[in-house]
């Protein structure tokens, strides 16, 4: 696939690699405004892409800004949204690592702080947004272990008492 380059563009596509939503890319620096080549990361068996739907919120004419606490989960949490900040071009969970700990190098060990006072002795966070890195590690009685915490917390009990649980089961980035 190729598409006009432009500063935005360029910093959308390497998130989007980073965060394995892209197999690779390539700026070409041709012409007026160059272009970029991606290359598509489909799903090996059943051929589907990863990337499932883009959607523009933001426009030029039309700008959307948003706070951290308000920005909408894309697929409940298992997608990404990508924003434009003044700190650059990130994903929503790092935007909101960077608000609470001041930068996602604070908040994953603020993170892991929380994991050990919680008695997950089998947990290492290295991002804050969960997917798969070498190091990142947990297990299902850690697991349990936050959800016992969450559990003695009335505002996230009532929460979860107003949501109707659904299971999808979908190709993710690797």
């Amino acid at each position: 696939m190729e598409v006009p380059a432009s500063n935005l563009k360029k910093e959308i596509t390497k998130v989007l690699f980073e965060k394995g939503y892209i197999l690779n890319y390539k700026f070409v620096e041709e012409g007026p405004q160059g272009s970029i080549k991606i290359a598509l990361k489909y799903d090996p068996v059943n051929k589907v892409n990863a990337i499932k739907k883009l959607i523009r919120v933001s426009t030029p004419g039309l700008r959307k800004y948003t706070g951290y606490k308000e920005m909408p989960r894309v697929l409940n949490g298992l997608g990404i949204a990508i924003l434009s900040t003044s700190k650059g071009v990130m994903t929503d969970k790092e935007a909101v690592a960077e608000k609470i700990g001041g930068s996602e190098e604070n908040f994953v060990q603020m993170m892991n702080e929380k994991a050990k006072s919680l008695g997950m002795n089998n947990t290492h966070y290295i991002n804050s947004h969960g997917i798969d890195e070498d190091g990142h590690y947990t297990c299902a009685y850690d697991m349990a272990l936050i959800a016992a915490d969450y559990g003695a917390n009335p505002l996230y009990v009532s929460i979860i008492q107003m949501l109707r649980v659904v299971f999808i089961v979908s190709f993710m980035p690797t």
